[in-house]
């Protein structure tokens, strides 16, 4: 492939998102569209539990966050899941 070829696709794969790609500015606005606050958590059903018996949930706080390594917005929130769950320790599971 001419170097120019190669050069032409590596400009632009980065600015390539998909037709339907939320265009949100700030973690504000992402967060209106995802807000739960007030409705019924779903049914949670799990195959294993890392403490073994599956934990009486019930009445307690619990907080999922699926993350990867390799997704910078992922990695941003540790800080503010590690101040959630210092100022909670007694009532996260």
């Amino acid at each position: 492939m001419p170097a120019a070829l190669l050069l032409a696709l590596a400009l632009q794969t980065p600015a390539a998102k998909p037709a339907d790609y939320p265009s949100l500015t700030t973690k504000k606005e992402l967060y209106a569209k995802v807000d739960l606050r007030g409705k019924a958590a779903p049914k949670l059903e799990a195959e294993k539990w890392l403490t073994g018996d599956a934990p009486d949930l019930k009445g307690k706080i619990l907080i999922l966050d699926f993350w990867a390594t390799w997704c910078p917005p992922c990695r941003e929130t540790i800080p503010e899941l590690n101040a959630i769950a210092k100022k909670f320790a007694k009532d996260v599971v």
